[in-house]
C-alpha cells in the first residue's frame, strides 16, 4: 500500500468568469488553479492556506470530484479520478468526503437532523430504515451531540452544533479522506477549539487523512502536520509546519505570517485545552 493517498500532478482548473457577463454567448474561462503538484500522505493532516481568491477552495473541491480539472491528474489510491465519469467514480465517492464552510447553507432546513445523516446511507443502499436511524444516532454521539438531536431541525442548533452535524454527515459512509473547507472560520474562539479537538480525535480514531483549507494560520499551526501555501492559483511553498512557519522561504508566506499573530505555544497545546461542548 502506497504511503501517498492522493496526489495532484500538474493540475489546472479553469472556470467560467461570470463577472465578465457577456451580452451573447458563454462567459470566458479564467484559470483558477495553475499547475499544482501536491502529495498527501495517508493518515496526515495537510493545510492549504492562502488569502481569499487564491484558488484553495477550488483545489479542495477538485480533490473530492466536485470540480473537473482542465489538465493534469488527480490520483487517488492509484486511480486518476479527475478523468472518471460519475458511474466510475461512484464506488470511490463513499471514501472521499467534504465538510463545507457554511453549515447553515449546506444542511437542508426542511429535514430533521436524523434524516440528513441517514441520506448518504440511503443513497448508497446501506442498512434498512431502522439501521439508518440507529447509525444517525451513533454519528451524533461520535461528534459529541445527544442522540435526541436527531429530531431537531438545523435552525434549532447553534453554529458549532451545525458544524458538528456537517462533520457527522461526512463520517456517515466511513470515509478515509476528508476535505474540510474553512469549517471554523465563522465560529467563536472557544467553539473553534472544540471543533479542532474533535477533528484531531476523529483522525486518530478512524485513521482519517485530512486536507484542512484555511486562512487562519494559528489554527493550521496546531492542527496540521504539513502546509501548502497557495497564491494566485499556485503552490508557492510547502513543507512541514515547523519548517514553513519557523523558516519561511517565500516572500508571500512571510507576508501571511506577518499579518496574523501566532500564539507562542508548545506543540499539542490544543489537545490539552479544557473546554465545554456546546
Amino acid at each position: 500500500m502506497s504511503a501517498v493517498l492522493l496526489s495532484l500532478r500538474g493540475l489546472r482548473i479553469a472556470l467560467p468568469n461570470r463577472a465578465a457577463k457577456p451580452m451573447f454567448g458563454t462567459p470566458p474561462m479564467i484559470e483558477i488553479v495553475k499547475g499544482v503538484d501536491l502529495a498527501i500522505a495517508r493518515g496526515r493532516a495537510l493545510a492549504v492556506v492562502g488569502e481569499s481568491g487564491s484558488g484553495k477552495t477550488t483545489l479542495g473541491r477538485a480533490m473530492v470530484g466536485l470540480v473537473r480539472p482542465t489538465a493534469g491528474e488527480i490520483v487517488y489510491d492509484g486511480q486518476d479520478i479527475g478523468r472518471m465519469n460519475e458511474a466510475a467514480f461512484r464506488p470511490l465517492r463513499a471514501r472521499i468526503q467534504m465538510i463545507f464552510q457554511d453549515p447553515q447553507s449546506s444542511l437542508n432546513p426542511r429535514l430533521r437532523i436524523g434524516t440528513i445523516l441517514s441520506r448518504p446511507l440511503q443513497a448508497f443502499g446501506r442498512l434498512d430504515r431502522a439501521g439508518r436511524a440507529r447509525r444517525a444516532r451513533e454519528l451524533l454521539e461520535i461528534v459529541g451531540l445527544p442522540p435526541g438531536f436527531a429530531e431537531r431541525y438545523p435552525h434549532e442548533l447553534s453554529g458549532g452544533q451545525r458544524q458538528r452535524i456537517g462533520i457527522a454527515r461526512a463520517l456517515a459512509l466511513e470515509p478515509e479522506f476528508i476535505v474540510a473547507d474553512e469549517i471554523v472560520s465563522g465560529l467563536d474562539v472557544s467553539t473553534q477549539a472544540q471543533i479542532l479537538l474533535l477533528l484531531r480525535r476523529l483522525m486518530a480514531e478512524f485513521s482519517l487523512t485530512l486536507v484542512f483549507i484555511s486562512h487562519d494560520l494559528s489554527v493550521v499551526r496546531v492542527l496540521c502536520d504539513e502546509v501548502a501555501v497557495m497564491s494566485e492559483g499556485r503552490i508557492v511553498e510547502q513543507g512541514s509546519i515547523a519548517a514553513v512557519f519557523d523558516n519561511p522561504q517565500n516572500a508571500y508566506t512571510r507576508e501571511l505570517l506577518d499579518c496574523v499573530p501566532l500564539p507562542d505555544v508548545e506543540d499539542g497545546w490544543i489537545m490539552r485545552e479544557k473546554v465545554e461542548l456546546t
